[in-house]
């Protein structure tokens, strides 16, 4: 029924620059699912107040400036200027280190500036795809690796070449000791050998 900056934030936040955004608190309440309620207060001035409480506070200044910079997309990604009940739209928020994103230009120039992250979380969740399993220490290598790559040649091509010709790709630690052992004993005997 209405947009939310805090899961667009959170989104943007864990899934393209690869920041962990610890659960809420558990009295960390909610706001009403409609986009107009009769006390006037808009999502932004409630999510004022939510975020004055020091639980909140830490996690929501970094989250909700990103979501409040796609607020002028509704719920279903329509542009709009204004909230139903006719209040602008304020498309815009302040980081914790002070830089001000406004509007979709302002978050695409702050992702563009945050590429790097972007590039390891890629390189990260596209391995662990490939791998079938979670990120481990010996894969730092690699995904710095991954990233040169796709400093060098910034395509989705590179990154799947990088993947597959790697070690962590081909072999799997104790599964191809194993399977070396069931095709070890399951060859058959050359003809004329008896015991």
């Amino acid at each position: 029924l209405r947009t939310s900056p805090v899961r667009r934030g959170d989104w943007i936040l864990r899934r393209l620059l690869g920041t962990p955004v610890p659960p809420p608190p558990a009295d960390a309440g909610s706001i009403p699912a409609e986009e107009v309620l009769g006390d006037g207060l808009t999502v932004r001035q409630r999510l004022e107040a939510h975020r004055d409480k020091p639980a909140c506070m830490g996690c929501h200044s970094r989250i909700d400036p990103l979501g409040f910079a796609l607020e002028n997309f509704d719920s279903l990604g329509r542009w709009r200027e204004s909230y139903l009940d006719g209040k602008p739209v304020i498309a815009s928020g302040t980081l914790t280190n002070g830089s001000e994103i406004s509007g979709w230009d302002g978050l695409r120039t702050h992702l563009h500036n945050e590429s790097h992250r972007i590039e390891t979380t890629l390189s990260t969740k596209l391995l662990g795809y490939a791998t079938g399993r979670a990120e481990s220490i010996s894969d730092v290598k690699l995904i710095d690796e991954m990233r040169g790559e796709l400093e060098r040649d910034p395509k989705f091509s590179s990154l799947v070449v990088k993947i597959v010709t790697s070690r962590q790709f081909r072999y799997h630690r104790g599964h191809d000791e194993v399977q070396a052992e069931s095709l070890s004993s399951h060859r058959p005997r050359p003809q004329g050998d008896e015991e």
